[in-house]
């Protein structure tokens, strides 16, 4: 009798009433829960405490020495091992015919086997069971025990989540003597010459000898556990049949070092796929948001929320076509009235236009002044020189004070159109209504009309108005005689009396003079309008590409 075997109690000498079958009075037998290979599970009373327990016994009425060895082996590895994934051991002793029972806690739920054959159970389920599973083996190979049968079948998962692992009948103590070595079993029993374990499940290494297993062995049953589980899933993720791969390698050292680093990577796993599946429900909660925003002729606010929601759905899962979708129509789709903060932005953009063109129009303003003014003095029109001087500086002050006020850069458009209309009107006096001022008129007109404040249809009568009332009024007043006619047709070509009166040897430099003037600021209007243009259609088109990137993934 070994040491271990004094701890169990001695044969009652005489059977007990027959009402307790066990020898002892505190457990009564209320039915069968399994059966095995060697021993049977019984369903039982604890008398003494109340509570409902399971027997588990040899059913072989003459055991042999093998047979009880391997019995007594187990209960005494499943009484060491303190882990709740482990069926706790009650009590050890002797029934009536005087075979050896141990009481253990009764467990109830469904073995992995019965779930995977089922696949009622989501993979999450499965895998959060597997990692409970790892964890307890690493506590039995913390404390050098070795299961060497894991499987499906000795893994039952209770209805509130509760884990056990079952059937230490063949484990092993690593660094002890191997008590059964000389037992071999199968799936269905225990025999001698067969392997020890169950093959499906079992490493290479205990398939040639039995003794010759270590932790990773375990890992290797584990493995295929894992293999098991991912079977039931059409779509197995590929990192965890990348881990069942590794965990199931052929030679030992190549296998997850350890249960608990199995485990480890698959609760990382599971992590991952829980934020996962949190960042699909978070976006399709968006998209509902944002459909709801959109659906209702929605106001700056509401698109704006709608548009906020809808790229929220698509950050949260880039896979989600509807928001892909809804975004894009946001943006290709414009909103019935233009929102308050483009109206803002347009107004901003408006501003930094008016102010580029109030530079150059200040320059250029100064310059035509600067030229103009001495030339009317030259050719003896003093009063045309203070007029032109007068205007033309009330112009350029009002353009200065823009530059530097730009909320008061534009006058009212009354003032704006006789501002411009009065020069013009003198050159129509001095030179011709209809030679000299309609290109200044033209030219004037294009260039105010490209400011963004002018667009209101009021202005733009005031300012065509004034223009054409510079050229017209000069002209009908020389026809009603109240001013000289400066332009008369005669036989063979026209003739031209300007109110001044120019030097022949001026009049060629004067009119190259104006043309050159004519000619270069149409060219520097026309380059500097294109030039805006482009920008801003650069900016379109850089914009859409930014669009379709965004879309597209």
């Amino acid at each position: 009798m070994t040491d271990d075997d004094k701890t169990i109690p001695d044969r009652p000498a005489t059977a007990p009433r027959a009402a307790f079958e066990l020898g002892s009075e505190r457990y009564k037998i209320t039915g069968s829960i399994g059966r095995g290979g060697m021993g049977v599970v019984l369903a039982a009373s604890d008398l003494q405490l109340g509570r409902e327990v399971a027997v588990k016994r040899l059913h072989s009425q003459s055991p042999g020495d093998t047979e009880m060895r391997r019995f007594l082996h187990e209960a005494r590895i499943q009484a060491r091992l303190d882990h709740p994934a482990i069926v706790p051991v009650y009590e050890l002793g002797h029934d009536a015919d005087g075979r050896p029972y141990f009481v253990m806690k009764r467990v109830a739920g469904t073995t992995l086997a019965e779930l995977l054959k089922a696949r009622t159970a989501g993979l999450q389920r499965l895998l959060r069971a597997f990692a409970d599973v790892c964890l307890a083996i690493q506590f039995a190979h913390d404390h050098n025990v070795i299961h060497r049968d894991l499987k499906p079948e000795n893994i039952v998962v209770g209805e509130y989540g509760e884990i056990y692992v079952l059937d230490w009948g063949i484990a092993k103590v690593a660094g002890e003597t191997d008590e059964l070595a000389d037992l071999k079993s199968f799936a269905g029993g225990t025999v001698a010459g067969a392997i020890l374990g169950t093959p499906t499940y079992m490493p290479p290494e205990q398939k040639r000898d039995g003794s010759d297993v270590d932790a990773r062995s375990d890992v290797y049953a584990l493995g295929r556990v894992l293999d098991a589980i991912l079977r039931t899933v059409d779509d197995p993720p590929p990192e965890l049949v990348a881990l069942a791969a590794e965990a199931t390698a052929e030679e030992r050292q190549h296998r997850c070092a350890s249960a608990r680093e199995l485990e480890q990577r698959v609760q990382r796993y599971l992590d991952g796929d829980r934020d996962l599946a949190l960042r699909r429900q978070l976006a399709r909660d968006q998209l509902e948001q944002a459909r709801r925003a959109f659906a209702v002729a929605p106001s700056d606010d509401e698109r704006k929320h709608a548009f906020r929601a809808a790229t929220s759905a698509m950050v949260l899962d880039p896979t989600l076509g509807e928001a892909t979708e809804l975004v894009g129509r946001l943006m290709l789709e414009p909103p019935r009235e233009v929102p308050r903060e483009v109206e803002a932005e347009i107004a901003v953009h408006d501003t930094n236009i008016m102010l580029a063109q109030g530079r150059a129009g200040l320059w250029g303003a100064g310059i035509t002044v600067g030229l103009i003014v001495p030339l009317l003095l030259a050719l003896g029109s003093k009063v045309g020189a203070g007029v032109f001087a007068g205007v033309g500086g009330l112009v350029l002050f009002g353009m200065w004070r823009g530059l530097r006020e730009p909320a008061s850069a534009i006058p009212p458009p009354p003032v704006l159109a006789l501002g411009a209309a009065i020069p013009i009107a003198l050159v129509a006096h001095l030179f011709s209504p209809l030679l000299v001022a309609p290109a200044i008129a033209g030219l004037t007109g294009v260039s105010l009309a490209a400011n963004p404040f002018l667009e209101r249809r009021r202005a733009v009568v005031f300012l065509g108005t004034a223009l054409v009332a510079a050229i017209v009024l000069p002209a009908l007043a020389e026809q009603l005689g109240w001013l000289r006619v400066t332009l008369e047709s005669v036989p063979g070509g026209l003739l031209m009396h300007p109110a001044l009166h120019i030097p022949p040897a001026l009049l060629v430099p004067v009119v190259a003079l104006f043309a050159t003037g004519m000619v270069v600021s149409a060219i520097a209007l026309g380059r500097y309008t294109r030039t805006q243009e482009r920008t801003l259609r650069r900016q379109l088109h850089v914009q859409a590409w930014h669009l379709r990137q965004l879309i597209s993934h």
